[in-house]
């Protein structure tokens, strides 16, 4: 009980701050995101990594950690700016990939004490990681509609105050996020739950992989009987095939587990997957290929393609591997491609060296972004970098 209560009061102190920082900020007119991401980053990713031991490392290492997944924001402002560009959108669309992806390099590292990489220690922290997240989110959510419920409950009678002091930005930041992190120790207290619902997600993959591997399987034969006897598509199929590529790669992942699990499906079935692998492949070059057909391709663009080619093509080789060899090339994939998407995800977005370049206007945007959620203008080629407001 005492360590559980200390725990809590810790990551309470911890949220409570990091709270005031933020408001603060925010209150002094800061409009760089960098700061922002570094004040919230630094507490998140040290209390992800918590494990009671070698806690001056790990604010070292966090505080680094944190420095490094901010510096793409140096010169990003807080407005929402009226034009924005694709490559500065797929940067914030890829940003939780590029941080979550840190961190959890980042606490497997510091849990092991070593920098050589464990992948049954890694995956752990992968998909532990995901229940944890998820529990603190529900916890400030349920707290805050607790709060706002007695704010509404007061107003009732006619006191406003509560009311008044809640529905403001800086509230905002001390309300949710000290909830957030209190929610992130209770989840770290019940770590059984976490492994629980790990457990129910990897049985729900057990059974929907050879269904997703089955439909995957016939579209693409479809899709091409459809497309040679037609010549052509009456759509775009960029949507489907960006589904079935990363719920194949999110899926496999789920079933391949950290490697060490035995592959438990019928033999017809371990055929079907080992078929599906390598469609997947297939169905990754005709995402591209549909992809640079339509638009014009950007860095973070080309980034996410490669990704998603690299990840697929991996498991397709391991296919023609022996099981044990493919499992432990499938684990060492993961960990390379993994590290590659951080180093040139960094060295795109870097606000020091950006890589400039003109983008041409693409073709029929509104296919691709509505115009109720963003207005994007490309009626001019510009010149763009992650620092920039177009």
């Amino acid at each position: 009980m005492k360590t559980s209560n200390r725990l809590i009061s810790l990551y309470l102190l911890i949220g409570f701050i990091t709270s005031l920082c933020l408001s603060a900020l925010y209150m002094k007119g800061g409009e760089n995101l960098f700061s922002y991401s570094f004040i919230f980053c630094f507490p998140f990713l040290y209390c992800l990594a918590f494990n009671g031991q070698n806690a001056l490392r790990l604010i070292i290492t966090s505080m680094l950690a944190s420095l490094l997944v901010s510096l793409p924001f140096i010169g990003i402002q807080w407005q929402i700016p009226e034009q924005v560009n694709l490559q500065l959108l797929s940067f914030f669309v890829l940003f939780p990939i590029f941080f979550y992806a840190v961190h959890c390099f980042h606490a497997v590292i510091h849990q092991d004490n070593s920098l050589k990489l464990k992948y049954t220690d890694l995956f752990s922290i992968v998909w532990n990681s995901l229940p944890m997240i998820l529990i603190a989110a529900v916890f400030s959510a349920a707290g805050q509609g607790l709060l706002s419920l007695t704010a509404v409950m007061f107003k009732s009678i006619e006191i406003y105050f509560l009311y008044d002091v809640i529905y403001t930005p800086y509230y905002f930041f001390l309300s949710n996020i000290t909830l957030f992190f209190v929610g992130l120790a209770i989840a770290e207290l019940n770590r059984e739950v976490v492994y629980n619902i790990r457990f129910i997600i990897f049985r729900a993959v057990f059974y929907l992989l050879p269904c997703l591997a089955l439909m995957t399987i016939l579209y693409f034969v479809l899709y091409w009987i459809q497309f040679l006897t037609a010549k052509s598509l009456s759509f775009y199929p960029v949507g489907i095939l960006l589904e079935l590529t990363a719920a194949g790669i999110l899926l496999i992942n789920g079933w391949f587990q950290d490697g060490q699990q035995p592959l438990e499906y019928p033999v017809l079935i371990k055929k079907l997957l080992d078929v599906y692998r390598v469609v997947l492949f297939f169905i990754s070059l005709m995402l591209a290929y549909e992809v640079c057909r339509l638009i014009d391709i950007f860095p973070n663009l080309l980034l996410s393609l490669a990704a998603l080619i690299l990840f697929s093509f991996a498991y397709a080789i391991t296919v023609f591997m022996k099981e044990q060899q493919g499992r432990k090339k499938m684990a060492d994939f993961n960990i390379y491609i993994s590290l590659l998407f951080l180093l040139v995800f960094f060295i795109i977005n870097n606000p020091f060296y950006p890589i400039h370049y003109d983008q041409k206007p693409i073709l029929n945007p509104k296919e691709f972004i509505k115009n109720n959620i963003i207005d994007v203008q490309v009626d001019d080629a510009v010149n763009i970098s992650p620092q920039e407001n177009p």
